[in-house]
């Protein structure tokens, strides 16, 4: 009887099927509806922050142009304040078309911190719109954790 010892590990080998991400068939009916829904929300979630980060900076850089001549005691400060908040929420727009996860979650700390001021000022029409982006923004979380867990990349088209 002879015994004989395992072959020495070589770190040099190419990693063996077992050890790569598990493939996923897109082609599946369900796995295509989860990837097309997840897909259409983060959009129209992105879209809107593109929106809102657009009618800011538009706003900021109008507040600029018109305040100017007329010399408003802290009217330059207010525009820089606007236009940068608008800035930062097209950013995030485009970021999240994208599907670039940290994107939404920072978009949703700033929507929690617009519904605090939006709470102090009792605003209740901007309230129900927060509302209602923060639900999407959490239920785009849960699809991309979801797409994640099945192995699916978050850019995958159905």
């Amino acid at each position: 009887m002879s015994f004989s010892e395992p072959p020495p590990i070589n770190p040099y080998q190419a990693p063996s099927l077992s050890a790569a991400m598990p493939v996923v068939d897109t082609r599946d009916a369900e796995v295509r509806a989860k990837i097309k829904k997840f897909r259409d929300q983060i959009h129209a979630l992105g879209a809107f922050w593109i929106i809102i980060g657009g009618i800011s900076l538009g706003l900021g850089i109008f507040l600029f142009t018109t305040l100017e001549g007329a010399r408003v005691e802290g009217a330059p400060i207010l525009a820089a304040i606007v236009s940068v908040a608008g800035a930062c929420w097209f950013g995030l727009g485009v970021a999240t078309c994208l599907k670039q996860l940290w994107a939404v979650y920072i978009g949703l700390v700033l929507s929690y911190l617009s519904v605090l001021g939006n709470l102090v000022r009792l605003n209740v029409c901007s309230l129900i719109i927060l509302a209602a982006v923060i639900l999407q923004a959490h239920r785009v979380i849960g699809w991309a954790r979801e797409l994640q867990a099945a192995g699916i990349p978050l850019d995958a088209k159905p």
